[in-house]
């Protein structure tokens, strides 16, 4: 079941936001904080203590918009990923991309949400979501 709207709220960027992401930012504060404050990418607190920062992208080469999560970081990872699918669905958005450094959420990914790999990094995989 999809987490209920009011339990996910967009944040501003604070001292609890980079705490509650500490991990998934790995090393990229900088980058993500000037996004989140320039309104490129958006920061939400899911419940108590979860945290994701999303942006709207199109692509140069199709003019498709896409659903990127760029990073992720607390519990109920999936039902996270069910509110995206629904919200870029209401968006007519088409496809949600996702990067991940970590193999456990690819496999989830893929198995529960029937993600396909797109491309592999040295660092990370990226996987894309038809919607």
């Amino acid at each position: 079941m999809a987490l209920q709207e009011k339990v996910i709220r967009q944040a501003k960027w604070s001292k609890e936001a980079q705490a509650g992401l500490s991990v998934a930012l790995d090393g990229c504060e900088g980058l993500y904080k000037y996004e989140v404050n320039e309104g490129i990418s958006q920061l939400y607190k899911i419940g108590a203590d979860s945290w994701a920062i999303l942006r709207v992208e199109r692509d140069i080469n199709t003019d498709e918009i896409i659903l990127v999560g760029c990073c992720y970081q607390g519990k109920k990872y999936l039902d996270f990923a069910d509110y995206i699918i629904d919200k870029a669905k209401s968006l007519k958005i088409s496809l949600i991309r996702v990067h991940s450094k970590r193999p456990g959420i690819g496999r989830w990914l893929i198995k529960k949400l029937k993600f396909h790999v797109s491309e592999v990094r040295d660092d990370e995989t990226i996987y894309l979501l038809k919607v």
